[in-house]
């Protein structure tokens, strides 16, 4: 099995009720869901049974479900004070329902918006990818640094039934990596940097059939 990064992302943009003028947080939030001082609160129940990944988060009292992000967006958009965690893919839709990006504070005190530049300045703080290009990339210490970031993967068998689709695999993949990522602007996701390419060109080189 052969896990490659293809982009890099935001992982995690708090969305807030108050309107277009983004608010200011702290990074220390739990997983999949809100935990500010707000009298509403907005938690994700989403997850995926098909392959063992729903997980039951905690809920503090008076905490409002939603499943799926559109979901999160609609509750957070009905829920004055209500803040809620969604993928940045998601950031067209939150400015269209009128509702606030959070600023979320990271490990060199500054309170960031989950923009590209930021994204991308705490891609260049994370030298250290390793070969499987497996990697926490949270708390980056570029001072402008988003503090929740990700590369986005593409888990792949090494081995597949045929040349043929080993080939098609190899290209394709090639291709998101490289003149692909001219797309990723329609998700507000960013290129990977040349060392992290270099990296997935070798995972992709084990894809044989």
């Amino acid at each position: 099995m052969a896990v490659i990064a293809v982009a890099a992302a935001a992982a995690a943009i708090a969305l807030t009720a108050c309107g277009s003028s983004p608010g200011t947080l702290s990074s220390g939030v739990s997983p999949g869901g809100a935990a500010s001082s707000s009298p509403a609160h907005t938690l994700s129940e989403t997850g995926s049974s098909l392959i063992g990944t729903t997980v039951a988060w905690p809920r503090p009292a008076g905490a409002l479900g939603a499943t799926g992000s559109d979901a999160i967006i609609s509750r957070v958009k009905s829920a004055s004070g209500a803040i809620g965690y969604v993928g940045v893919s998601y950031l067209s839709q939150v400015r269209n329902a009128n509702e606030g990006e959070a600023a979320l504070g990271n490990s060199s005190g500054n309170f960031v918006l989950p923009a590209g530049r930021a994204i991308q300045a705490a891609l260049t703080s994370f030298t250290n990818t390793p070969a499987s290009e497996t990697i926490s990339l949270i708390n980056g210490s570029a001072a402008q640094a988003y503090p929740i970031v990700n590369y986005e993967y593409a888990v792949v068998n090494t081995s597949q039934p045929s040349a043929t689709r080993a080939q098609d695999l190899r290209a394709f993949l090639t291709w998101a990596v490289t003149s692909g990522t001219a797309q990723l602007v329609k998700v507000n996701f960013q290129p990977l940097p040349s060392s992290v390419i270099t990296l997935s060109d070798a995972q992709i080189a084990k894809i044989k059939g």
